[in-house]
């Protein structure tokens, strides 16, 4: 996302919140299908008379998605942290190290959770009749099926878990999670007993997640009117107002297949 300038009749200038996409520059060298898709969501052809839900939403899920990515690396980086003791006690140890991971971990399970959370609502507008959550949405046959999407079961079990019931310790040792489920609880793919979730799985979901969403994003883009006409931003230099310009949907389509060549 980019904050852009923009003058008014009048008046003082606006800042106004736009989509990466809509500024020409090196951000084209790396696009993953679903930002396009949120660039372009609201253009979709089922979405019909609900374009500003579709717009809202989709920056929504932007700013969820900077989230994931943005935990995922603390927790990577508080991985990397535990333990790293230049004095160590030998009869006491310091658990901020655990205690950090596990509050990493459950805001990234929590910033994944609310990414489905908006997908869901993003799906609704597509697709009118389904249930509003993600969870009851992927129990129906839809493209979010827990069947096709197998990942998606232990992660709502490991955030029930976190959110729900508290049972979860680290174990630095082997570098995993610990569940004592100790009743029968309605779970996905864990039953009642002791698990360890190794945390390289728990990162995983990031990763399960933004591919998911690409192959949602590169099934739903082929419905859009290539020849469709857009309004882009652009900058020629650091300090020069912003313009403005009239592109069409297929050239951003284009970014699926890499940056632009020069000519």
């Amino acid at each position: 996302m980019k904050i852009t300038r923009h003058p008014t009749k009048g008046g003082p200038d606006w800042w106004i919140v736009a989509h990466d996409l809509a500024v020409v520059g090196p951000t084209f060298l790396r696009v993953r299908p679903i930002h396009i898709f949120t660039y372009l969501a609201q253009y979709l052809p089922d979405v019909n008379n609900k374009k500003a839900f579709a717009f809202s939403y989709c920056y929504a899920l932007e700013n969820k998605l900077f989230a994931v990515r943005y935990q995922q690396f603390e927790l990577r980086k508080a991985i990397a942290e535990w333990q790293d003791i230049i004095y160590l006690n030998k009869y006491l140890r310091e658990y901020d190290d655990q205690q950090k991971v596990v509050c990493v971990v459950e805001a990234l399970l929590n910033a994944i959770y609310s990414s489905l959370e908006i997908v869901a609502k993003i799906n609704l507008l597509i697709n009118p009749g389904l249930p509003h959550s993600f969870r009851d949405q992927a129990k129906k046959d839809t493209f979010f099926s827990f069947k096709k999407w197998e990942w998606l079961r232990l992660f709502y079990d490991v955030r029930s878990e976190f959110e729900h019931y508290a049972t979860s310790l680290p174990q630095m040792s082997e570098q995993a999670m610990v569940f004592e489920i100790s009743r029968d609880r309605k779970k996905l793919a864990l039953d009642k007993g002791r698990w360890k979730i190794p945390l390289n799985d728990v990162i995983a979901f990031s990763i399960s997640l933004f591919d998911m969403l690409d192959q949602w994003a590169l099934s739903l883009l082929p419905k859009l009117d290539p020849e469709l006409d857009l309004v882009s931003i652009y900058q020629d230099t650091p300090h020069t107002p912003l313009g403005h310009k009239t592109i069409k949907v297929k050239e951003i389509l284009a970014l699926l297949d890499g940056p632009p060549k020069a000519d």
